[in-house]
């Protein structure tokens, strides 16, 4: 004998019946990002470049942005740094208008990143630089710390040990602070490792 009332008997699961269906560009853009997952950049490529334009056609800016920054991210990963720039500012333009402040960070990395690989460093430092100068006046020293370990792996590309050191020994500074004596004192290692030539 069944003791639960017809009605609970089969739960109809109410997120699912109200969840509408993803419109064609949403899951052409869904696709790419599976297919990105997989590392299928071909696929992903295709896939984002169709929900692109479908945004484009439909006058949703927010959707190009986000088609254009995983075309960039395809773009990096196949080491196509010109062209995961362009699509990166093509993203930048459309979140610097929307004041997505945390968008316009993640790009900025991106881009700074793709400035590495072009060896085009004066460039990515000077936006490391800005995304430090940002991360400290937001208190962030998580994102500061990483900023600064970056710089100083990019100061490194570039041949510049003492700056690069310098780099380190500000992130050990910003541990200290915080009083993380362990991070600080490896930070700090590090430094005297990389000014040694070590």
């Amino acid at each position: 004998m069944n003791a639960l009332p017809p009605e609970k008997r089969h739960p109809v699961d109410a997120a699912a019946a109200e969840k509408k269906p993803l419109d064609p560009n949403q899951a052409e853009y869904e696709k790419g990002k599976e297919f990105l997952k997989s590392n299928e950049l071909a696929q992903a490529a295709n896939a984002f470049h169709n929900a692109r334009l479908g945004f484009e056609e439909r006058g949703d800016e927010k959707g190009v942005a986000n088609a254009s920054d995983k075309l960039g991210d395809v773009c990096l990963a196949r080491q196509d740094f010109a062209m995961a720039i362009s699509h990166f500012e093509n993203a930048y333009g459309i979140c610097d208008k929307a004041a997505d402040d945390v968008s316009l960070i993640s790009l900025h990395q991106k881009i700074a990143k793709a400035r590495r690989g072009l060896h085009e460093y004066e460039a990515a430092v000077a936006i490391y630089l800005d995304l430090l100068d940002s991360f400290q006046r937001f208190k962030n020293p998580a994102q500061a710390v990483e900023t600064l370990e970056t710089l100083a792996e990019t100061y490194l590309e570039m041949g510049k040990r003492d700056t690069a050191a310098e780099a380190l020994r500000a992130a050990a500074g910003i541990h200290q602070s915080f009083r993380h004596a362990l991070q600080a004192q490896q930070f700090l290692t590090r430094a005297e490792a990389v000014a040694r030539g070590a």
